[in-house]
């Protein structure tokens, strides 16, 4: 049996919405303005954005768009309430390191401003929660010398709105993270995979963004991103990672691969992409490749893999699926 991010998806008629969702500006640590974060995203072809400023809850905020004289209907862009909270300070045995340890708040806003240095990373993530917004982990790569595996698995287990963690970014992979992450929680608690800019300054913009797939049908305004946070939390997205970043101002410079479709049957997963110049590479537990091809057949019931992923490679760039959970049979053990 699969279990199928993307089973909810027309592939003959879907919308394919770029998105980027963790941005800055100059009211954290950024070096743009509002406006100009919004227009250069809206530009080079991106429906959906969140500004996602550090800590930003006091009156001066980018939310809502219009108090920046950005209309989210007039720009043809979605736009969702973001925010990237962290704090500074972290045990690591005896010692307390200085550090970062960011999440990003999605959907929800904050009234007055929390006493950040207070709390721990596992008290936003309940915040948000508690404000019903949803959570990602914001490059959990920075923090692998301090923050074991277990430390996620642990939060992912208790906390159902926090949605997966950032792969890729301005900084390096997560994959291998990822791939020990899916290990221990699939198939009955999936971690989607996210790719952002990270954007602070023009030089970090095109580099990472998701591609979701909504039905066009569906949205009833660009300011309600309901359907938006439901493919969200269903995975109902694919991501990529560009070398050369120039490709969205350059026809000449390739992009990523794209997915096409992806047909899920009895026992099988067949993906159709373009733009990659590889097979398929069809990842299960461990970050072992298990096979290379466009037809992935489930392995048999003595094979312990509990999901599959796929990367697609291309002259500038990767693209990645979220993973499909691979369940065993009813009256199996």
């Amino acid at each position: 049996m699969i279990a199928n991010p993307y089973e909810n998806v027309d592939w003959s008629s879907c919308g394919r919405y770029k998105a980027n969702l963790h941005t800055h500006t100059f009211l954290s640590d950024g070096r743009i303005s509002v406006r100009q974060a919004i227009d250069l995203y809206r530009d080079y072809g991106y429906r959906i954005l969140a500004l996602t400023d550090h800590s930003s809850v006091t009156l001066r905020t980018t939310w809502p768009w219009s108090r920046w004289r950005r209309d989210p209907a007039a720009t043809g862009m979605m736009a969702v309430q973001g925010n990237e909270i962290g704090f500074r300070y972290v045990r690591c045995g005896s010692r307390t390191l200085i550090a970062q340890d960011h999440v990003l708040s999605y959907f929800v806003g904050y009234k007055a401003a929390l006493l950040w240095p207070h709390h721990t990373q596992e008290d936003f993530i309940r915040i948000i929660g508690e404000r019903g917004g949803l959570a990602v982990f914001a490059h959990p790569k920075e923090y692998e010398r301090f923050r074991a595996p277990e430390y996620y698995i642990s939060l992912f287990r208790q906390y159902p709105h926090l949605a997966g963690m950032e792969l890729f970014t301005r900084h390096s992979s997560g994959e291998a993270l990822w791939d020990r992450l899916l290990s221990e929680l699939m198939p009955r608690r999936p971690v989607w995979g996210f790719a952002n800019d990270d954007l602070h300054s023009l030089k970090q913009f095109g580099r990472c963004f998701n591609i979701f797939l909504l039905d066009p049908g569906t949205i009833d305004s660009w300011e309600n991103p309901a359907v938006l946070r439901q493919a969200m939390e269903r995975g109902q997205f694919y991501f990529s990672w560009v070398e050369d970043p120039s490709w969205v101002k350059n026809s000449s410079v390739d992009p990523p691969p794209a997915i096409k479709s992806i047909e899920v049957g009895e026992g099988y997963i067949r993906i159709e992409a373009e733009g990659a110049v590889e097979p398929p590479e069809w990842i299960v537990d461990g970050g072992r490749v298990l096979f290379r091809g466009d037809t992935f057949r489930c392995p048999s019931e003595d094979q312990p893999f509990t999901y599959v992923r796929v990367r697609l490679t291309g002259r500038n760039g990767k693209t990645y699926t979220n993973p499909f959970g691979l369940l065993k049979a009813p009256g199996t053990t």
